[in-house]
């Protein structure tokens, strides 16, 4: 894009887990666990150096998907506990970010405005939360993927969310 007069704004990278826990699972056997973990946590620490020069020098966004997994928990005795869920690439990878966001969806249904038989239709309402950050406080947008692109939810939706909430409280 740069050679064509359009400067890149944001490089995004999906996912930087998948490469690793492919490599982990493969060599998963005997001794080279903890050797391979260190060298993950080694590689990992340089690809956030490399992603933070590159931001700064092309005063670009970067974007690194990372994805969750579920971790096993033990209690005193080391016996299998309750699950939890856990970024794949580990502690090391968050210490490295600068701001996090965490991306859900859920479906929603309410009334077909087009309907005059009273249906119902389903939507996938997506959360964007900002959950860390060095310079903005946290909080959650509400947002739709249509066929007209990324759109914030209607207004309808939000009073029928706020109703259910008094409702239950």
């Amino acid at each position: 894009l740069e050679q064509k007069g359009t400067p890149a704004k944001m490089v995004v990278i999906d996912s930087m887990a998948f490469h690793y826990r492919v490599a982990s699972s493969a060599s998963s056997t005997g001794n080279g666990n903890k050797s391979n973990s260190l060298s993950t946590t080694h590689n990992l620490t340089r690809m956030a150096a490399f992603l933070t020069e590159l931001a700064s020098e092309f005063n670009l966004a970067v974007l690194a998907m990372n994805h969750l997994t579920t971790r096993i928990e033990k209690d005193d005795n080391n016996n299998p506990g309750g699950t939890k869920m856990v970024p794949a690439l580990g502690e090391s990878w968050a210490h490295s970010i600068t701001s996090r966001l965490m991306i859900d969806h859920y479906r929603h249904s309410h009334a077909d405005a087009s309907s005059s038989t009273g249906s119902h239709v389903m939507d996938e309402v997506r959360t964007c939360t900002l959950v860390k950050s060095p310079h903005k406080p946290t909080g959650t947008a509400l947002f739709m993927i249509t066929d007209k692109g990324i759109r914030g939810v209607p207004p309808q939706f939000l009073q029928s969310q706020a109703t259910k909430r008094a409702r239950l409280n």
